[in-house]
């Protein structure tokens, strides 16, 4: 009985309005933005059931790469066939249907399990990448999250807004958003002053939102242009001015989903996009069952690189 009320609302988040036969070549290139979405966020592949929810705790077959939650909003469920249903409109996140038992924090990491594109709306399947304890039990948090957006971008496939809505909110671990975003002619350090102890949200008052944001136990990166803000526990230790841009270094990896470490600390899994500082780094990647791989990486300023890798067994 619960399967079948649920399922009328991800109909209802996934097909707000149904296309006619002259609709068409939107609904290909609608097609085309889900498989777009999908590659990106590398997909966690589940047992069965409509958008992923329903079976049991251990149908995960296949893990795909993590997502890192930028804002708080977000809730999520223990019981996956009573996820949190939220909708995003107007940067606000309102839950509107399913269980509470979790509040999400920024920085929590996530896998997307499923992707629908309909007229006005981007459905994700979430679950969190740990199992956490609540008051109401201890296990993976489970959730769905509908952005909305004007029906001609989805017809359009403007795969730029979109990007410009879903990474305000969530990014895949390593990789800079695909906003565009004015290049800064001088580094922010010449404009603001940022002195130990500010919070975040110091730092993104005065700076607006790092270009990059890697995290290794309790401290983070923020990545801006010309300056690194390092933060221990959300609050500012020191600031590094950088005179050289960083190089971009795509990682891809068979099988995907390994981790990914860079000079001894992790920073995300394959699929990946990073921006590191120019200089030699030692770079290893690991998945279970694999035998680690590992090189010196010698990056220069400004450069773009491009690792495939295949992990033997």
């Amino acid at each position: 009985m619960q399967r079948l009320k649920v399922l009328p609302l991800l109909l209802f988040l996934c097909f707000l309005a149904v296309p006619g036969a002259a609709q068409q070549p939107s609904q290909a290139r609608r097609a085309a933005l889900e498989g777009t979405l999908q590659q990106r966020y590398t997909l966690t592949k589940l047992g069965g059931g409509l958008l992923g929810f329903g079976g049991g705790e251990n149908s995960i077959q296949v893990a795909g790469s993590v997502v890192r939650l930028l804002r708080p909003g977000f809730h999520g469920s223990l019981q996956r066939n009573q996820p949190a249903f939220m909708l995003v409109r107007d940067g606000t996140a309102e839950v509107f249907r399913g269980r509470k038992d979790y509040e999400f924090a920024p920085g929590e990491r996530l896998y997307v399990h499923s992707v629908a594109v309909g007229s006005d709306v981007i459905t994700l399947g979430l679950m969190s990448a740990r199992a956490i304890s609540t008051s109401s039990g201890t296990g993976r948090i489970w959730a769905a999250v509908g952005f909305m957006f004007p029906s001609e971008t989805l017809e359009n496939a403007d795969t730029r807004a979109v990007y410009a809505v879903l990474d305000q909110w969530m990014l895949p671990e390593g990789q800079a958003s695909e906003r565009a975003e004015p290049e800064m002619e001088t580094p922010p350090a010449a404009r603001v002053e940022l002195e130990p102890g500010m919070s975040r949200e110091d730092v993104e008052t005065a700076l607006g939102r790092p270009r990059q944001e890697v995290g290794f136990g309790s401290r983070t990166w923020l990545m801006y242009a010309g300056l690194v803000v390092v933060l221990e526990q959300n609050k500012v230790v020191s600031v590094v001015s950088s005179l050289h841009p960083p190089g971009r270094v795509r990682i891809e990896s068979q099988p995907a989903g390994a981790e990914i470490y860079v000079d001894g600390s992790f920073v995300g899994s394959t699929p990946a996009r990073l921006e590191l500082g120019a200089g030699t780094h030692a770079v290893s990647i690991k998945a279970p069952g694999y035998l680690e791989w590992k090189r010196e990486l010698r990056v220069l300023a400004g450069s773009e690189v491009s690792l495939q890798v295949s992990l033997e067994k």
